[in-house]
């Protein structure tokens, strides 16, 4: 007999376990209710979207958390868990560097309009923020600001 492989197609997937019923179902045909211990009213639906390399929006495997009866702790029921989890860790860690590379930024716009002495207490001022709104008023003022006295007396009445 010649084996010839099947094209891997997960769509039936895609649309059957968006479904709760679908995904109890499943669970209580693999699991008896004893041996998981779950509520299966708490099933709640992830989200398993995310942006490809293209920038285009894409969307992964389902992913389900289930809350067991007792407290503590969760069930997490996904084709790719493991995928969905560094996806959601890569983009935390995405926009934590995203920030301080914006951190760095200010603080090089602000040496070169005004003086290394401005930039080192810019860079003490906002060393942890990482709110984008307050990070872009500071980098209008330090544009629109005349002098470095007038940007640090800006900046430090945002807080």
């Amino acid at each position: 007999m010649n084996d010839v492989p099947l094209p891997i197609d997960d769509s039936i997937y895609k649309r059957l376990y968006p479904l709760a019923l679908m995904v109890e179902d499943l669970l209580r045909s693999l699991f008896a209710d004893a041996e998981l211990g779950a509520d299966y009213r708490t099933l709640e639906l992830l989200p398993a979207e995310y942006v490809g390399d293209a920038f285009q929006q894409r969307r992964g495997d389902t992913a389900w958390r289930l809350r067991p009866r007792r407290s503590g702790g969760s069930l997490t029921s996904s084709k790719a868990s493991g995928r969905e989890e560094g996806i959601s860790l890569g983009r935390e860690q995405g926009i934590g560097l995203g920030v301080e590379y914006e951190r760095q930024l200010l603080r090089r716009q602000a040496a070169a309009r005004f003086d290394s002495a401005t930039a080192e207490r810019l860079a003490a001022t906002i060393g942890a923020e990482t709110d984008p709104q307050r990070l872009e008023d500071v980098g209008e003022a330090i544009v629109r600001c005349a002098t470095s006295g007038e940007l640090l007396r800006k900046i430090g009445s945002h807080r």
